[in-house]
């Protein structure tokens, strides 16, 4: 449940610094959360909207965040937030209305992130995203934990089809419309963040899925980060980073040992057969020894969506 003492003016206090830096928000959980009173989460904008620095958000609610962010408004150049879609007079106590004085709405210093896992997730929230992207904000994906593998460029429906007329269909990775061909640099994931899961109970990644988003990103002219591999490495990963001294290698590769099958279609299976190969034979090595790199290639900062953005 949300802490009722957490002041979101403590926790907007950041340090003074001569640069701006890369800020997490919500580290007592997803601010856009029901539980969370949504003055909190007015307040908390009001705070970021006045900052040098740059805030990184993720939600799990990105309908609760799209209905906040549709009532922030530009009234005659100065941005403003309020709940019911229409412009404050001012300053209003008690109510949840905060006036935001900012000349630059939304503010670029606040990207929203939203987790997706697969296919099905993207498809599901994919709409939401778009539609919070069309109204300003940079908005980027946590594909972590990464469950199953997902078409970065399928078209995402952000108006449906009605009484005959044709909806409207955006790429999500280049902002092209698929019914125009118009391309808008807005309506766009501006990166995506890749990782496996980790934990007691973790699922393995298959490497094609990082893959997978890395190359589209390429295509795409968007920023990749790939921050870990999780739990479980490929048979093939482990052997060929020479982790396969293991004098019953074969055997505790394909016996009955906790082994997974981690197929690209997203399907695990326990106990792999000898007639599977290596790739999609998966050990489980805990997160430090899977490590972070993605075929010999480690990810540094600059990839992260938000760095060198001005």
């Amino acid at each position: 449940m949300y802490d009722k003492t957490w002041n979101p003016s403590k926790q907007m206090d950041w340090p003074r610094t001569s640069r701006g830096e890369s800020r997490a928000v919500g580290v007592k959980g997803d601010i856009f959360r029901p539980d969370i009173p949504v003055e909190v989460t007015a307040a908390v904008f009001q705070n970021m909207s006045h900052s040098r620095h740059r805030f990184i958000l993720v939600t799990g609610h990105p309908d609760r965040a799209l209905a906040f962010l549709k009532g922030c408004g530009n009234g005659g150049g100065l941005g403003w937030i309020t709940h019911n879609n229409t412009e404050p007079k001012g300053a209003y106590r008690g109510t949840g209305i905060i006036v935001g004085g900012h000349d630059n709405w939304p503010p670029p210093n606040v990207w929203v992130g939203f987790p997706v896992c697969n296919q099905a997730d993207l498809d599901n929230i994919g709409p939401d995203i778009m539609r919070v992207a069309a109204l300003g904000w940079p908005v980027w994906i946590s594909y972590e934990p990464a469950l199953g593998p997902v078409d970065w460029n399928r078209p995402i429906e952000i108006v449906p089809d009605r009484r005959g007329r044709v909806g409207i269909r955006v790429n999500p990775m280049t902002g092209q419309f698929q019914e125009s061909g118009v391309v808008d640099p807005q309506m766009r994931i501006q990166g995506i963040v890749v990782g496996g899961e980790s934990g007691p109970n973790a699922r393995p990644m298959h490497p094609d899925w990082a893959r997978s988003a890395r190359d589209q990103c390429a295509e795409a002219g968007v920023k990749c980060f790939h921050k870990q591999n999780g739990e479980w490495v490929a048979g093939s990963y482990y052997s060929a980073a020479g982790c396969g001294s293991h004098p019953t290698w074969p055997e505790y590769a394909y016996g009955a040992g906790g082994e997974l099958i981690c197929l690209p279609d997203g399907k695990v299976r326990r106990n792999p057969t000898p007639t599977r190969p290596l790739e999609s034979v998966f050990l489980r090595v805990g997160k430090e020894a899977a490590g972070r790199e993605l075929d010999g290639v480690k990810s540094t900062n600059a990839d992260l969506p938000w760095r060198n953005v001005k």
